[in-house]
């Protein structure tokens, strides 16, 4: 098992209620770290920006960019072999490691060379009030982090609270964003209804149209008959018929007489 294996066992089998802390971006950094350690530069597309967790460690494993793996594997035994000595100034190992546990990660920390020996170990002074006080009121810290350092399989589990309690500025967009999709799905709803009310007002009108071109139409028809009436009366006397028959003839003489008058006079 080499140094990178042993550092990640040690960190998939620390304590759950042991004294390690670590912040957010420190969570971060090991899973970037793990990533670029054992896959390499970051060649996944980046999350969708409402996938807040993915979004933090999309970013975080993309900020390594071009460091190598074997780099990769040296900065993630580094940083926990710092913060596992960080914890050992204050608690004993053996205090927060006990029966079984100490006995399957003592031979890993003598690998990575941070194993207290139990003759060797030293009183090491209780915290004091202040710096509990601080620790509780530091907004950076992560105060119920069980492990802490996890690999990638264990990270999503345990930094899922941090991510989403760190990006609280994150959360009201968020929600607006599901506000925006009900409201924008209850406008389509709207607008399919709307859409089929103008269609049954279009029909209409059209119905509408067409009954009025028909009255019209009809109208017109009444009106050429009307003509028709006024012009050829339908009774008509014999007087009348009499008239019409020889009226050309009674013109003709009285136009052959008045032209022989004219030509007496002259």
């Amino acid at each position: 098992m080499s140094v990178f294996e042993t550092a990640v066992f040690i960190v998939q089998n620390l304590p759950k209620d042991g004294p390690i802390k670590t912040s957010t971006d420190e969570k971060l950094n090991f899973y970037a770290l793990f990533k670029q350690a054992t896959h390499g530069k970051c060649d996944l597309p980046k999350p969708s920006f409402y996938d807040i967790q993915g979004v933090y460690k999309w970013n975080a494993w993309n900020k390594l960019d071009n460091m190598t793996m074997d780099e990769a594997k040296q900065a993630y035994v580094d940083s926990i072999v710092q913060k596992i000595r960080e914890v050992q100034k204050e608690y004993k190992t053996e205090e927060w490691m006990k029966g079984d546990t100490y006995e399957l990660l003592a031979p890993k920390f003598e690998v990575l060379g941070v194993l207290e020996g139990k003759d060797q170990a030293v009183e090491h002074p209780k915290k004091t009030e202040n710096k509990e006080t601080e620790n509780e009121t530091d907004n950076v810290e992560t105060p119920n982090s069980s492990a802490c350092i996890l690999s990638d399989n264990e990270y999503a589990d345990a930094i899922d609270d941090e991510i989403q309690s760190r990006s609280s500025s994150f959360t009201e967009p968020h929600n607006s964003f599901n506000r925006r999709i009900s409201r924008q799905s209850s406008l389509k709803s709207s607008c399919h209804r709307l859409e089929k009310e103008l269609k049954v007002i279009t029909e209409s009108i059209d119905k509408l149209g067409k009954a009025v071109e028909e009255r019209h139409n009809l109208l017109i028809g009444l009106m050429k008959k009307a003509t028709v009436y006024v012009l050829v009366p339908r009774v008509t006397s014999w007087k009348t018929i009499i008239f019409f028959v020889f009226w050309p003839f009674v013109t003709k003489f009285l136009l052959r007489w008045l032209r022989r008058f004219l030509r007496l006079l002259m």
